[in-house]
C-alpha cells in the first residue's frame, strides 16, 4: 500500500510536510503534556473521592454529608449518564477525563457531577479554564 501511495504526488507532498512540520508538532505536544499534568494534578487534589458512588466520607464531611453527596450525584446528569468511570481519584483517570474534557465529550455532564459532589460552584471555574 504504501508503495502504490509513494508514487502519488500529493501524497509525497503531504508526507513531506508532515515531515518538516513534526519539530514544532512536538514543542506543542509537549506544552500540551505539561498542561494536562498540571491540571490533572490540580483536579486530584480537589477532586479526589468526589465523583464516586461508593458513601466513603471525605475527610472534612460526615458520614450524612457522604450520603447526601451520593443522593446528589445519583440524581444529577453524571450519575444518570452512568460517568463514574470519568473521575480524578488516580492520575490515569484524571488524565483520561481531561482528554475527554479536551475533544468536548460532554464536558458540561462531568462538571455538573464535580458541582454536585463538591457542593459548591468552584468546580465550574476549574473546568471553564481548562476547557
Amino acid at each position: 500500500m504504501l508503495r502504490i501511495l509513494r508514487m502519488n504526488q500529493a501524497f509525497r507532498v503531504i508526507s513531506a510536510t508532515v515531515v518538516e512540520i513534526a519539530p514544532a508538532l512536538m514543542r506543542y505536544m509537549a506544552v500540551l503534556a505539561a498542561l494536562f499534568y498540571a491540571f490533572a494534578l490540580i483536579g486530584m487534589e480537589f477532586f479526589a473521592g468526589v465523583l464516586s458512588r461508593e458513601c466513603l466520607p471525605l475527610d472534612y464531611e460526615t458520614m450524612y454529608e457522604c450520603e447526601e453527596r451520593t443522593y446528589r450525584l445519583e440524581h444529577s446528569s453524571y450519575g444518570a449518564n452512568n460517568y463514574w468511570s470519568n473521575n480524578f481519584n488516580t492520575l490515569p483517570r484524571a488524565l483520561i477525563t481531561l482528554f475527554e474534557q479536551m475533544v468536548v465529550n460532554n464536558w458540561v455532564i462531568v462538571m455538573e457531577g464535580t458541582v454536585a459532589g463538591f457542593n459548591s460552584d468552584w468546580p465550574r471555574i476549574y473546568f471553564i479554564i481548562f476547557w
